[in-house]
């Protein structure tokens, strides 16, 4: 337990671009090439003196007390992946450094946020690269950097890859790509929000949970061209919506666009809104509704009309018609209530997953439960000393418990933490 790095820890992730791709490609070798790549990732990681915690796949999760540490392990991962020689396949993994709070709960790591923004500097890089973020990079001490600096340690350097808005919504991340003598340098555009147009705001909190639930609107969508998510206000539809919308933005070439609905409330403010957003003027000879599916007719878009309850006829009736004469279209409603139109898919949104209250609680045994780990995150803004242990374990179960798993519920509670 000494030897397990906790608090302050930079995390390196990893896995293999395009990984799917190779597995119908070279079914019969890639479990040998994989073997090879995981015992080239293990030697790597732990020989620089970091903790594989976790290996799913050919993915790898790994814990550094030391950030210097995470670079020169990821670097020398890079350049052995490099250097073996593939059976046909090449192996081209991505990699991702990130350092922030988490705590080792005897069994994985707790700390939400820090976790799920290693993932997400990971799944921004390209095969072959290794990003790291700047909590990382300001992590490494001065005396590690003249290190990692030296020829003698292949001149390792640091790119300025500038603020980047990753896809959890937070606000915007500097990114720097770590290069080296004998790594490849060029690479694609980053996949980031950035690359996409939209108009998804920039969040102050963190989304927690809810992975189910995006699966579930993801592959809805992919049948059929609308998806209303219903619920109790509290529930946290809106959040749940700007966060597939997020993370589709790739399969939409022209781009997910918000339309904020709570300030209106007739069918001709709805389409001004519309078309405020996408600068659309008036045509003469030509109704707003009949210019709008003009331009929308062709383009691969994504549209989330949020809270529609109060304008819910209006917006059902202009819905259908868009969807009827653009093709390409996809939309994401939320609403008290569906929308009742035809191809509709309703997701009615669920409370966060919450732990059974018992005084035998343990960090360990609640830690997983969506609730909880909302709890955390919020609670942490309030106090950055908060942690959760074997003795406050059972009154957090309980009061997550007692709010129902209701989001905002739970938000308030952990704002009045101190009292």
């Amino acid at each position: 337990m000494a030897d397990i790095p906790t608090g302050s820890v930079t995390f390196l992730f990893s896995d293999v671009k395009g990984s799917t791709k190779l597995a119908q490609l070279y079914l019969d070798k890639l479990p040998v090439m994989l073997k090879r790549h995981n015992e080239i990732m293990q030697e790597s990681l732990e020989s620089h003196g970091g903790l594989v915690f976790r290996i799913v796949g050919d993915a790898f999760c790994c814990a550094f007390e030391k950030a210097g540490d995470a670079v020169r392990a990821a670097v020398a991962a890079q350049k052995m992946l490099n250097s073996e020689k593939w059976d046909e396949a090449v192996i081209s993994v991505r990699m991702g450094i990130h350092a922030g709070i988490a705590e080792w709960n005897g069994r994985d790591y707790v700390g939400q946020l820090t976790l799920a923004r290693a993932e997400k500097v990971m799944s921004t890089a390209d095969g072959g690269q290794i990003l790291i973020s700047k909590d990382a990079y300001e992590k490494i001490t001065a005396s590690e950097f003249d290190e990692l600096l030296s020829s003698a340690n292949g001149e390792i350097s640091f790119m300025d890859l500038g603020e980047r808005r990753l896809k959890d919504l937070i606000q915007p991340v500097r990114i720097y790509q770590i290069t080296a003598a004998g790594l490849r340098s060029e690479f694609p555009q980053l996949n980031t929000l950035d690359v996409r147009p939209n108009n998804l705001p920039v969040q102050i909190s963190n989304f927690i949970g809810r992975e189910q639930d995006i699966k579930f609107i993801r592959e809805s969508l992919r049948k059929s061209s609308i998806v209303t998510i219903t619920g109790t206000g509290g529930s946290g539809k809106t959040r749940l919506a700007l966060q597939t919308g997020a993370e589709l933005c790739d399969e939409f070439e022209a781009g997910v666009w918000l339309i904020e609905l709570a300030q209106l409330n007739n069918a001709d403010l709805i389409l001004q809104s519309i078309s405020q957003t996408f600068n659309l003027k008036e045509q003469a000879g030509q109704k707003p509704e009949d210019v709008l599916i003009t331009f929308l007719k062709d383009k691969t878009m994504l549209l989330i009309f949020d809270t529609c309850e109060h304008v819910i006829d209006s917006i059902a009736r202009l819905t259908e018609k868009l969807l009827r004469n653009c093709s390409k279209l996809k939309i994401i409603s939320t609403s008290r209530e569906a929308l009742k139109i035809s191809g509709e898919v309703v997701h009615k949104l669920a409370s966060l997953t919450t732990p059974v209250p018992d005084k035998e609680s343990t960090l360990e045994s609640i830690s997983q439960f969506e609730a909880v780990k909302l709890f955390i995150d919020r609670a942490l803004t309030v106090d950055a000393n908060f942690q959760v242990d074997n003795d406050n374990a059972p009154a957090l179960a309980e009061i997550c418990c007692r709010l129902d798993g209701i989001p905002l519920a739970i938000e308030l509670a952990a704002a009045r933490f101190r009292s």
